[in-house]
């Protein structure tokens, strides 16, 4: 199952690039992810399969943040990160299945 990356999402992967960043912002996506890194700006086209087995966490995500303040939204989400030894666990609550702001 593809994971539920958008446009504009900032990407954290498991590997550092060159410049010592691992942190990358997703340009275009679609059979193909265009990341930019947000160390020093190179952009790659890369197959997604092997963009979503990069992925170490979700850095931050406007489409899921707007979900999260949709009033109309009452779905449930639950997420955990390990950044530096600590785990972070955010949990929202409502009905199940009732509204997506995805379609």
């Amino acid at each position: 199952m593809p994971m539920d990356i958008q446009v504009g999402d900032v990407l954290e992967l498991k590997k550092a690039h060159p410049c010592g960043s691992k942190e990358w912002k997703v340009l275009r996506m679609g059979m193909d992810f265009k990341l930019k890194c947000l160390g020093c700006g190179h952009e790659v086209m890369t197959p997604r399969a092997k963009a979503e087995k990069a992925v170490k966490n979700w850095i931050n995500s406007t489409y899921h943040f707007q979900t999260m303040i949709d009033p109309a939204s009452d779905t449930i989400g639950v997420g955990v990160t390990i950044q530096d030894g600590r785990a972070c666990c955010y949990m929202f609550t409502g009905v199940p299945n009732s509204y997506s702001a995805y379609g």
